[in-house]
């Protein structure tokens, strides 16, 4: 299983644009540059990761010309980094892992600084895991875990299953905004601000489906007209307020005038094309008939008759009122119903006013007829009509205001049927929103809050008891230092409990610079470097943090140093005495034989090459050496793929000094031989008199040379370096 690893640095020395994407199994990684290729400036930049706090700036760092240099790191989710800007402390990103830098850096302020001495920050303890039996508290835990789990695993399901059935039936699949509803994660979502409210949610939900369903050819409804002022009220009240003058003449004439005004109106208009005819009959008038006319005449053009006219037409105008009031009730009829039809497709449609009763304006309009009718047969009667119109008009205004407010109201509708697409998608919104209410409310973040705290409140607990047992730093410190020593140098060097160094019985601790060679003081470093781990670690959990990046550990180192950092490098597990899950490693170096080694015994798994400010990954073809190649000769012969020869012997041991350089470094040829390949009494003796030119005291058959060769491949194929053997088959 592989995860993505990125380094990125930016400006960073000679690195403009440094990329490495790659995905790994593991960060056992080492990075080959030659000298001057910029590799010191990463690892200087990764040092700035081992610190929070900074006081002076690392302008040295960037590149020329630049302002500002980053260096990033990404291991999968996990992201790192370092900024660094021109006269400002730098500031760093890390959250994740313990940084342990190993460089020139390292050795100069901190080791040759204290000339050989550990640091003064060894004071504390490291909390570990005591032995007592927490597994029912565990398996509590686990069962809390599970529960979690099993709520988030359900409440997932129930809301998907939820989504699937809403965007179904409410059409929402195709919204950003419904779309932004299935990529919540409920297990870092802080849940709905607002409350479900099931009513709110219902009624749009049925104003959803009534506007889906709205036809197309729907037409918009017909707006209501209002009572225009067809009576003229003014007129009225200025007729009714007037004395009238009446004619001489008497009353059963001017009865039948007025009730034949018209007849006699039409007649006088034509008499006066011939005064001596009947406009009717044609007939010659009398001097009698002539007077009656003469009185006619003078009945036309009278105050009287212009008055009668009036009224006359006063209530034509209150007949043509009744009639108006009969066809807006009528029309309202037709706008009702279309109101009411068109207002069912959305929810909540006021109901119009009912205009159809009329009978208080037909009341009122009757009785000014009436007076105006009176006022015509007494016309010099002064008529009090104030009230009367006062009333009417109020009515009027009434009932023009109740049409104004239907119209208002069918407005409304219309503009709603005209925006219905638009207001199906405001309506999708809300109910997308009561849908966030519903199925994110913040119970979930709520619950899930309250099983964190209940899990987290148990892990403390266990975590307390497992950590009863507590170990001193500067113990660990030293004998971690004394075994690395010791390691190294056997008896030559040793470390006393107050740190100082002895040669021979003798206190050195003073004089360490003039009396090691540069080797012995890098290896001596390096022993510190790998002892001050202890004073980064708080509690054992803090080792699977551990990073180490390792900036050439091997100038002025012989090869028998350099066997002795590539056994540490694999044996840091062991070294700290601990189960390290994913142990992590970044080695820098411009030493070929360095890489090749590491390469070869598989203590690396990432191999890149820094070169001209770009880095790739590394060809291990190269890597071949006469090793392998001795041990592809033995490989051949064990397999039967070739026959031994004159110089099988030579292989073998070559081969044999090669394993015990990895695994027995300090081991004699013949003690190792004797401890690790047992089974192979004449081995020795084959690979010391038949080898390098010796005389041949025993001559070895070919059947020997095979079985020799046979247990040796055997031998590595069941230890540390079998991968030595995948590499054979491979190339």
């Amino acid at each position: 299983m592989t995860f993505p690893f990125n380094l990125k640095a930016s400006n960073l020395g000679p690195h403009k644009n440094l990329t490495l994407p790659d995905n790994v199994a593991t960060l056992e990684t080492i990075i080959f540059a030659k000298n001057g290729q910029g590799k010191s400036f990463l690892s200087r930049a990764f040092q700035l990761l081992e610190k929070e706090d900074f006081d002076t700036p690392a302008d040295h760092l960037i590149s020329f010309g630049e302002e500002k240099a980053t260096l990033e790191m990404t291991i999968d989710t996990k992201k790192v980094s370092v900024f660094i800007k021109r006269g400002s402390p730098p500031a760093s990103t890390n959250p994740y892992f313990i940084f342990h830098v190993f460089n020139s850096d390292y050795v100069r302020d901190n080791i040759e600084k204290r000339e050989y001495k550990p640091t003064e920050k060894r004071s504390g303890y490291i909390l570990g895991k005591a032995n007592i039996d927490l597994s029912n508290e565990k398996k509590e835990l686990q069962n809390l875990v599970d529960e979690k789990y099993n709520y988030i695993k359900e409440t997932k399901d129930n809301i998907n299953i939820s989504l699937i059935n809403f965007s179904n039936e409410y059409k929402l699949s195709r919204l950003n905004s419904f779309k932004e509803l299935e990529k919540i994660d409920i297990e870092t979502f802080s849940g709905s601000p607002d409350s479900y409210d099931e009513n709110a949610f219902q009624k749009d939900a049925s104003s959803f489906k009534l506007l889906e369903n709205i036809p197309d050819d729907l037409q918009d409804v017909q707006l209501g007209n209002k009572i225009e002022d067809y009576i003229h009220f003014e007129e009225i009240k200025k007729l009714c307020s007037k004395k009238i003058v009446t004619s001489s003449i008497n009353d059963e004439l001017s009865s039948f005038i007025k009730n034949n005004i018209d007849f006699i109106i039409s007649g006088l208009d034509l008499y006066e094309e011939n005064k001596t005819v009947c406009p009717y009959c044609k007939q010659t008038l009398s001097e009698t008939a002539q007077a009656l006319i003469e009185k006619y005449a003078f009945f036309k053009k009278s105050e009287e008759k212009e008055s009668i006219s009036l009224c006359d037409s006063f209530v034509n105008d209150i007949h043509i009122f009744l009639n108006k009031i009969s066809s807006i009730k009528s029309e309202f009829q037709t706008q009702k119903n279309s109101y009411t039809h068109l207002g069912k497709f959305f929810e909540g449609t006021p109901c119009l006013n009912d205009i159809s009763d009329t009978t208080l304006i037909e009341k009122s309009v009757n009785i000014l007829k009436e007076k105006i009718l009176h006022k015509k047969t007494n016309l010099y009667e002064i008529i009090d009509i104030e009230s009367e119109i006062s009333i009417l008009q109020k009515h009027i205004f009434e009932y023009n205001t109740l049409i104004e407010e239907n119209n208002n109201l069918i407005s409304e509708l219309n503009r709603k049927k005209s925006n219905s697409s638009s207001e199906l998608r405001e309506i999708k919104q809300k109910i997308i929103q009561h849908i966030k209410n519903k199925l994110f409310s913040k119970n979930i973040k709520d619950e899930l809050d309250k099983k964190e705290k209940i899990i987290s409140k148990k892990n403390t607990d266990i975590r307390e008891k497992e950590l009863l047992q507590k170990t001193s730093v500067e113990e660990c410190l030293f004998e971690c230092l004394k075994n690395n020593i010791t390691y190294f140098f056997n008896d030559k060097y040793k470390v006393n409990h107050d740190f100082t160094i002895e040669f021979n019985n003798n206190n050195i601790t003073n004089t360490i610079q003039k009396v090691l060679s540069d080797g012995e003081k890098t290896i001596l470093s390096f022993c510190y470097y790998i002892a001050e781990v202890y004073t980064k670690i708080k509690d054992e959990d803090d080792f699977e943090k551990l990073f180490f990046i390792i900036d050439d550990p091997i100038s002025s180192l012989d090869d028998d140093y350099t066997y002795g950092i590539v056994q540490i490098i694999r044996n840091l597990k062991r070294i700290f005495k601990k189960e390290i899950n994913h142990l992590r490693y970044i080695i820098l170096t411009h030493n070929f034989y360095f890489l090749s080694t590491l390469c070869r015994n598989e203590i690396v798994n990432n191999v890149y090459y820094l070169n001209n400010c770009s880095i790739r990954n590394f060809d291990r073809k190269i890597l071949s050496t006469p090793y392998f190649a001795h041990l592809k000769d033995v490989y051949d012969i064990a397999l039967g793929k070739n026959i031994p020869n004159h110089t099988t012997a030579n292989s073998i041991r070559q081969v044999i000094e090669g394993i015990k350089s990895i695994l027995a470094p300090k081991d004699g040829l013949k003690e190792f031989i004797a401890s690790e390949i047992n089974e192979c009494s004449t081995l020795y003796t084959a690979t010391n008199d038949a080898s390098h030119g010796g005389f041949f005291f025993k001559e070895f058959s070919a059947a020997e040379l095979i079985f020799f060769s046979k247990e040796i491949i055997l031998y590595i194929e069941n230890s540390a370096i079998k991968k030595q053997i995948d590499y054979l088959k491979e190339s």
